[in-house]
């Protein structure tokens, strides 16, 4: 058996867009579309909630795109590396403004010191 790259071999290009396309043709033509009945099951207020919320869970990977997770990691996939660095007035004055999520207090830095405003 052969391996590697061969004139001729593999699938042709366009093939799976015109089958896809053929497809969607003979949908259009048979009436409703999947999505389009979903959509209308989804809309109907008649209908029960749970009927509803099921039909959009069914439409919604076709309406809106799924987020792709990130993977963070440091060189050649080992732990981040990192290093603590001392603070300087000079950094504190440049971050100006900071909101403490603990004591719910906005904090201003003044040289010399943070200040609650």
């Amino acid at each position: 058996m052969r391996g590697g790259r061969r004139e001729g071999a593999g699938r042709k290009p366009g093939g799976v867009a015109r089958i896809d396309a053929e497809a969607r043709k003979r949908a259009l033509a048979g009436g409703l579309m999947p999505l389009d009945f979903l959509l209308s099951v989804m809309r109907d207020e008649d209908r029960e909630g749970n009927v509803r919320l099921d039909a959009a869970k069914a439409a919604a990977p076709y309406c809106h795109a799924r987020l792709s997770s990130t993977e963070v990691s440091g060189p050649d996939k080992g732990p981040m590396q990192h290093e603590h660095i001392a603070v300087t007035d000079e950094m504190r004055a440049r971050l100006g403004r900071v909101y403490c999520k603990d004591e719910g207090e906005i904090l201003d830095w003044a040289v010399g010191g943070w200040t609650v405003r």
